[in-house]
């Protein structure tokens, strides 16, 4: 393979696009430092697979974005493409259907970067693996910096042997061997989990055997523990009412007692009540003497403190009398040295109106004279300044009409020389003016082929809008077909546990609670109700099992405003008279008055979980059973086999849309494609033009 173009958008310093044309033989790129000369190659580095930022003279990798200047903003998108020569059919096996590949690599501020083979993604390391089967990459030795050379040359035999690799064309084949040992790593890796899970799956198992081992002989065991209870209950009760007679003895002999007690309380009461009275005066004697001691306590306080401030007060006077009196003696002493004062100042200002005096008689023939003088002077000094202004105007009139007489005769002859030399010209073009085409029609083609330019330009960005459209399209359609299978296959796996639990009996006989289907939310109240019978077969041969019976036609009636059990609960016919006997209230509040009318053989449950027997045997709902567990799973399983049903006919949807914005993605692709080669010719065709018409403008 061959690199034919490399395309810049928003790369470093290259924001907009620019495409480098790379030809046949050397290519070289010439330039002052800060060009961009770097950019080039750190531009083939990174759309060939380069992951370090430090590698391409950045922090991070958005830096390679166009960060903007003082006149342009900055951009969020930047894009490398490199245009591949596949005509000899060197590529790997995925890519070398095409004669052209166009390697492209786009990223988006805070979102990472997209690889892409002739418009399909791909992974980085798909295109990594393309390039070092061709022997380079984006650490290739084949790209050599500044200061590398050196490195080379001292590099150690390990280090060198990468450039022997390359050499041979067998880097790709290392990148896939080191690629697939990790694989093998991470499947051992995998194994050896699954193993340690296969382990703890097993140990878990025993300890669940076990379980059902000790459940089973916990049921056996409560059985004949109601059954113990029950015989208690009725002893306790016999002794109970054998007992009534004494124990109402006691309650008369302590009902008198307590009629003796109560006579003493009231007497006690009475006299309390006395002492009561004769309380308030004495309390009232009290509080007057405490009112006039703290008058006292507080007189004497208030005389305490006005003594402490009349002294304060006469040391203060103490001592401002002591500092007047240093003020009176300081100002007594300012008064002499201003008298002192006031009598130089009389001398001299004396002294000064006698100089003032002489002074006004002198100024006013001063003045005079002073005047005479700054006239002539100013007179004087206006006409040399006249005088010297004319002087030079005429020297550099005389100057200037000299100079330019000297460039008249010199610009003359060579206007002559000129003038022949244009005739000779004039000449000559003239001969040639019929052989050369003609510069508006240059100007023309130019000016059509810019018009084009720009349409095709609208036509490409046009392309990519609709591009980008299909790929967000195909992208959601994508996630949502995801989501909607993870949905399936979630409710599937949960369908499939609650079959298999319910499928595990402790023997092979068909159970009664499989062919029971209660009203969601009843569970635990038909529970409660039948109990342990609910896991007994239809068949008579087993252990426990239901028989079919012949209603009652005596049966006792549910007590009023009570709905049998019969009505929510769909069961075998041997159950009728069993669900016929239950009934179902909403609450335990609303229960109380049916709880009393139940007549022998009745069960009365609630929805919230409550459970009244006829012979006062009650169940809270705290009394969970492993049955009402069953029922709630089985209820669960019917859901969640209509929930699996709407999934996967909206999966089904999913992948439908899925298929259609793939077919739409394919076609924006093929139009941008076109577009873009659309647009190559475009620019070729104004390149060619704009050279003819340079060429016709410059002769």
């Amino acid at each position: 393979m061959n690199f034919t173009r490399l395309r810049l958008h928003g790369f470093k310093s290259f924001v907009e696009p620019t495409d480098l044309h790379i030809g046949a033989g050397m290519t070289g790129i010439v330039g002052p430092n800060g060009c961009g000369k770097s950019n080039l190659v750190e531009a083939l580095r990174w759309v060939m697979g380069e992951n370090s930022a430090k590698s391409l003279r950045g922090g991070e990798m958005d830096d390679v974005i166009f960060a903007g200047t003082a006149m342009r903003p900055s951009r969020n998108l930047a894009e490398v493409s490199l245009e591949l020569d596949n005509a000899e059919r060197t590529a790997s096996t995925e890519f070398n259907n095409e004669e052209t590949l166009l390697v492209t690599r786009q990223i988006e501020r805070g979102e990472g970067s997209d690889y892409k083979v002739n418009g399909k993604p791909v992974r980085r390391r798909d295109v990594q693996l393309l390039f070092a089967d061709q022997s380079t990459g984006s650490h290739s030795t084949n790209l050599v910096g500044q200061g590398q050379i050196d490195a080379l040359i001292r590099a150690k035999p390990q280090d060198r042997r990468q450039i022997l690799e390359e050499a041979a064309g067998t880097s790709g084949l290392q990148a896939r061997r080191h690629e697939a040992e990790l694989k093998l790593k991470a499947a051992e890796q995998n194994m050896t989990r699954v193993d340690d899970v296969l382990q703890a799956y097993d140990t878990q198992l025993r300890s669940l055997k076990t379980q059902v081992r000790q459940a089973s002989r916990y049921r056996n065991l409560a059985e004949h523990i109601r059954r113990t209870e029950a015989a208690l209950l009725h002893l306790r009760w016999a002794e109970a009412e054998t007992n009534e007679k004494t124990v109402k003895q006691a309650l008369q002999d302590a009902e008198a007692r307590a009629t003796e007690l109560l006579a003493v309380v009231t007497q006690g009461n009475a006299a309390r009540t006395e002492i009561a009275a004769e309380l308030p005066a004495m309390r009232q004697t009290e509080a007057a003497a405490a009112a006039i001691v703290q008058k006292l306590v507080l007189a004497r306080e208030q005389i305490d403190s006005e003594s402490k401030r009349i002294a304060a007060e006469t040391q203060e006077c103490e001592r401002r009398l002591g500092q007047t009196k240093n003020d009176c003696e300081r100002e007594q002493a300012r008064s002499r040295d201003g008298e002192a004062a006031i009598v130089k100042l009389t001398e001299e200002s004396a002294q000064l109106a006698q100089s003032l005096e002489a002074i006004e008689k002198e100024l006013p023939a001063v003045s005079a004279t002073h005047a005479s003088l700054t006239a002539e002077v100013e007179a004087l000094d206006a006409d040399l300044a006249r005088l010297m202004q004319e002087t030079a105007t005429a020297e550099a009139h005389k100057a200037s009409i000299q100079r330019e007489s000297d460039s008249l005769i010199e610009r003359r002859a060579k206007l002559s020389d000129r003038r022949a030399q244009f005739d000779a010209q004039r000449i000559l073009l003239a001969a040639e003016a019929a052989t050369r085409p003609d510069l508006a029609l240059a100007k023309s083609l130019v000016d059509a082929t810019e018009t084009e330019l720009s349409k095709r330009q609208q036509q490409a960005q046009a392309a990519e809008g609709f591009l980008r459209e299909a790929e967000a399209l195909q992208s959601q359609a994508r996630d949502i077909a995801q989501s909607t299978q993870a949905d399936v296959t979630k409710l599937r796996a949960e369908c499939d546990a609650l079959t298999s639990i319910l499928e595990t009996h402790d023997d092979n006989a068909e159970q009664v609670i499989d062919l029971i289907s209660v009203t969601p939310g009843l569970e635990n109240a038909l529970a409660i109700a039948v109990g342990e019978a609910l896991t007994a077969a239809l068949d008579t041969k087993a252990a426990k099992h239901w028989r079919e019976t012949e209603p009652l036609s005596d049966a006792p009636a549910l007590p009023a405003g009570v709905a049998s059990l019969t009505d929510f609960v769909k069961a075998p016919p041997a159950l009728a008279r069993c669900l016929s006997q239950i009934g179902l209230t909403e609450s335990a509040a609303s229960s109380q008055d049916a709880v009393k009318n139940l007549r022998p053989g009745q069960i009365l449950v609630s929805r919230d979980g409550w459970a009244w027997r006829w012979d006062g045997f009650t169940l809270t709902p705290e009394a969970k059973t492993a049955t009402a567990l069953r029922l709630q799973q089985r209820n669960r399983v019917a859901a969640l086999q209509e929930l699996i049903e709407k999934a996967t006919a909206e999966a089904e949807k999913a992948e439908a849309t899925l298929a259609e914005s793939a077919a739409f993605l394919s076609q924006r692709q093929e139009e941008d494609l076109n577009a873009r080669a659309a647009l190559k010719r475009a620019f070729a065709a104004l390149n060619d033009a704009r050279s003819a018409y340079a060429k016709q403008e410059k002769e």
